[in-house]
């Protein structure tokens, strides 16, 4: 089979870094229409490359490599006025250079019918799709091909096309447009995943393993009918009593159920499938609606917003003074508006102890500490008459708002007035 390929040759200087960190490239073959062809050539195929490339050293040289790969270059063309492309890559980073390079510079006034005639297939990807005179090469070919009676097939490979387009909506939005051109298509999970997203994707999984689960018996029993039997096949048993005329009025409603009537047995299966999706809709729309977000945060937090110096928020961090909000601040925040009611917590760290047992004290620390520090940091620690730990003490003074939010385990709350 003879496969005629449309894209694009650059020569491509590979780093084993990114490439604005090394100094050293490794000169090799790139693009994807020669990739393509060479690794159609080495597992036996013929493939022939439709590309443009600079009448320069290096557009010859990768001529040369191609032809020594085994893919025909005998349609390969070269011009004077645009250089060959090169692209720098390393560390999974692409820095093409192909703006205005022969490669681009292909034209639709360049190609013959005659190659295509010849081939049984003709070949494209994404990356020669970008806005230039190659874009209109590839509507070109594409019409002739199928003129020519070859089989046109599309080979997205968006993501390795990415970073030779400007923007990647670009991108998506041609590959759209050039999918319903060609005949066959050979899409990729990522090409799946960029054109329609991941929810889109485990939709189409879902979509196609349904409807494969729903053709495989119909169409067992529909290879076993030889096309005679299926020219005179009437749907449903043949019945020797006559049918009724009626005199009626022939309404919409009246032909879906005397429809209905005709095959009680898919009747009976079409209702059920149809309440089923009703009944999974349901269970789908009632469990989402069921989640609530405020029921959850309670959990965690007992307002709606928590201002606190950055320090707060980050674990391990202990109260300090430099951690306090400034008066200034939470001033601006409340003269905004929209605050119904708040409370201020105050903090400090002093030399109070506080007596707590010795699982209390392992619980709230092991975090912090491995078995061995834990152990000498205990051994270490002053106990009072009641055989407690004496820990340093954290204290916390409440506004009333904000007192009114805990929960007392043990003893009562006391509000003071300040003065």
């Amino acid at each position: 089979m003879s496969v005629l390929c449309l894209g694009e040759v650059w020569l491509e200087l590979n780093a084993a870094t990114a490439p604005e960190l090394t100094e050293t490239f490794r000169a090799q073959t790139g693009g994807w229409g020669a990739d393509f062809c060479r690794q159609y050539a080495a597992l036996g195929g013929q493939a022939a490359l439709l590309a443009q490339l600079g009448a320069d050293p290096f557009g010859r040289k990768l001529a040369a490599r191609l032809a020594r790969d085994g893919v025909d270059c005998s349609l390969l063309c070269f011009t004077d006025a645009f250089p060959t492309p090169v692209v720098f890559t390393g560390a999974d980073t692409a820095l093409p250079y192909r703006a205005h390079t022969a490669g681009l510079a292909l034209g639709p006034e360049q190609l013959e019918a005659a190659p295509f005639r010849g081939a049984s297939a003709f070949c494209f990807s994404s990356a020669g799709l970008v806005d230039s005179p190659l874009r209109l090469a590839h509507l070109e070919a594409l019409a002739t091909a199928r003129d020519a009676g070859a089989l046109c097939c599309y080979l997205p490979r968006l993501a390795q096309a990415v970073p030779y387009w400007p923007q990647r909506e670009a991108l998506c939005q041609t590959a759209l447009q050039f999918l319903d051109r060609a005949d066959v298509l050979f899409l990729e999970e990522s090409d799946l995943l960029l054109l329609f997203g991941s929810r889109e994707l485990r939709t189409a999984l879902f979509a196609l393993f349904t409807v494969l689960l729903s053709c495989a018996k119909p169409g067992q029993l529909a290879a076993k009918v030889s096309p005679i039997e299926a020219v005179r096949y009437t749907e449903g048993s043949q019945s020797k009593k006559k049918a009724k005329r009626g005199s009626g009025r022939v309404s919409p409603f009246s032909m879906a159920r005397a429809n209905l009537g005709r095959s009680k047995g898919k009747t009976v299966v079409t209702v059920l499938s149809l309440s089923l999706a009703v009944v999974l809709t349901t269970i789908t729309a009632t469990f989402v609606g069921g989640f609530d977000m405020d029921k959850y945060l309670s959990k965690s937090i007992c307002t709606d917003f928590v201002l606190a110096d950055a320090g707060h928020f980050q674990v391990g961090d202990t109260f300090h003074a430099g951690m306090a909000l400034p008066q200034e601040v939470i001033d601006q925040v409340t003269s905004q508006g929209g605050v119904a009611e708040g409370g201020k917590v105050y903090g400090m760290t002093t030399a109070v102890q506080e007596g707590v047992t010795e699982d209390w004290f392992r619980s709230a620390n092991q975090q912090w500490y491995t078995e061995e520090q834990m152990e000498s940091l205990i051994t270490g620690m002053e106990r009072d008459a009641g055989n407690h730990l004496l820990d340093r003490a954290q204290l916390y003074g409440m506004e009333g708002f904000a007192l009114d939010q805990l929960d007392v385990m043990a003893g009562r709350a006391l509000h003071c007035r300040r003065v």
